[in-house]
């Protein structure tokens, strides 16, 4: 028995080194799931409980192993289920590809069931690469400019299958005019910052008397500055905030548009005192007249307060599910805003 579109699909994904396909079955991708049960050791078949989870879980895989992630889904509603976990790989720039199901070709355009309109549907997720393929001819270079596309601009791309074309016997394309010969294989870019631009930041650097550095996953494959434990203990014997958490009392929590107000308030109270601001009620913003010996968090300020409280520690007991009535509380809320600071209304 000669090898099917189905077949050949793995055997390229595998060339391309990948190792694991998150997706869930359906009637759609027959032909690909029945190549899965021909093809043997090396590339694995990784069940979801539903298609969004297959899609987070591809770009889980990118984020974790550097990796191109691939996600699979039948046409019509479980290409749909996809999208989310697909606009989490392209907002956070992880190399996902999605293979999804479509009818028969002979069906397209009828209204068929469960017909929809893919190409248009993840135009924009997959902006960058998103095809279907209409004939066996097509699969290689399909393939290869998909996983090529998807590593190098760090992006997702998407590969349309009709149901069809999956059980076709593959052949490649013919050695005439209109074709295409693609190769596996990808040469990758390293962007270096000019040395103008590097003596301006560190003139920055060096100006500044309170500096807060926001590091990201960019810094993963930055060498001997990388993510590596003796540089962050440099980093947190230097007085550096711990995004990590090494150091519950140097702990920059979450950040962002939905993340807490610690590194705001990392330029305006000192690190000793970062992760429990003074629970006075003296209505001053956090600040230097808060004061923090290791245990407890007081109030140095002219204002008169005797309100203290412990700071937490990792083995500290769970907080109690009802929050203090504090105009402090850790969470940086109070049930009663008339005790709540002005500035912080």
């Amino acid at each position: 028995m000669s090898d099917t579109v189905g077949d050949f699909l793995l055997q390229r994904l595998s060339a391309w080194g990948v190792q694991r396909v998150f997706g869930y079955p359906g009637d759609g991708i027959n032909g690909i799931m029945g190549a899965f049960g021909r093809y043997g050791e090396g590339l694995r078949f990784v069940q979801a409980r539903h298609e969004e989870l297959a899609a987070f879980m591809a770009c889980a895989h990118a984020k974790f192993t550097g990796e191109v992630g691939v996600c699979l889904a039948t046409s019509g509603p479980g290409a749909i289920h996809l999208l989310n976990g697909l606009y989490d790989a392209k907002l956070d720039h992880q190399p996902v590809v999605a293979i999804i199901g479509q009818q028969s070709r002979a069906a397209l355009g009828g209204d068929y069931q469960q017909e929809v309109d893919l190409l248009s549907l993840f135009k924009d997720v997959a902006h960058e690469f998103v095809h279907m393929v209409t004939v066996p001819e097509q699969v290689r270079h399909v393939v290869d400019r998909a996983m090529r596309i998807a590593r190098d601009r760090r992006t997702v791309t998407c590969i349309i299958f009709p149901n069809d074309v999956q059980d076709l016997p593959y052949q490649g394309p013919p050695r005439e005019h209109g074709t295409i010969h693609s190769g596996i294989g990808y040469t990758g870019i390293r962007i270096v910052p000019r040395e103008e631009d590097l003596v301006r930041a560190a003139a920055i650097l060096n100006a500044g008397q309170k500096v807060a550095m926001l590091v990201g996953a960019g810094a993963l494959s930055a060498g001997e500055y990388g993510y590596d434990l003796p540089y962050f203990r440099r980093l947190l014997e230097a007085g550096a905030v711990d995004i990590l958490q090494a150091d519950a009392t140097r702990c920059g929590g979450v950040t962002g548009f939905l993340g807490v107000a610690a590194l705001y308030e990392a330029f305006l109270v000192p690190l000793s005192s970062h992760c429990a601001p003074c629970t006075c009620h003296c209505a001053a913003p956090p600040g230097p007249q808060c004061i923090s010996n290791g245990s407890t968090t007081t109030c140095a300020s002219s204002t008169s307060c005797s309100t203290a409280r412990p700071t937490r520690s990792p083995a500290a007991s769970p907080r109690p599910k009802t929050a203090p009535a504090s105009a402090w509380s850790s969470r940086n809320r109070t049930p009663d805003a008339s005790k709540t600071p002005e500035w912080r209304r």
